[in-house]
């Protein structure tokens, strides 16, 4: 959450531009809100290789309207086009590596230092956390 509000602070409206504000903020949930059982018992079924559920009746995929439903974002929208930004952004502000092995190591990478501004490398990495 400290990386998630570093970000936000200045991020926010290029999020809002961008239709991903609502998004990003579902971060922000807390997972002890879930029922546990539940989730060991839908992992379970999951099927890696099919991205569905499979149970003996066959698979179920969950639908756009189901994630519609559970995180209330709508799917519907202007349509997304990454080619027709006009800025070019140089490869070395977007350098992510791929070594770290955990998520903490990963923040703990990118994650800049309180005061500083927010840069191009650490906005795209915290994207992609």
């Amino acid at each position: 959450l400290q990386w998630l509000t570093r970000v936000e602070n200045t991020m926010s409206s290029s999020w809002v531009e961008t239709g991903i504000f609502d998004f990003v903020q579902l971060a922000k949930c807390d997972l002890h809100l879930f029922d546990p059982q539940m989730l060991l018992s839908a992992i379970f079924f999951w099927n890696r290789e099919t991205r569905a559920f499979e149970f003996p009746c066959g698979f179920i995929c969950p639908t756009l309207l189901d994630i519609a439903t559970i995180t209330g974002l709508a799917p519907i929208g202007d349509r997304f086009y990454p080619d027709a930004f006009e800025e070019e952004i140089s490869i070395k502000e977007t350098f992510i590596s791929w070594d770290k092995k955990t998520y903490l190591a990963f923040i703990n990478s990118y994650i800049g230092k309180p005061g500083t501004p927010v840069l191009t490398s650490e906005h795209i990495a915290f994207l992609m956390y």
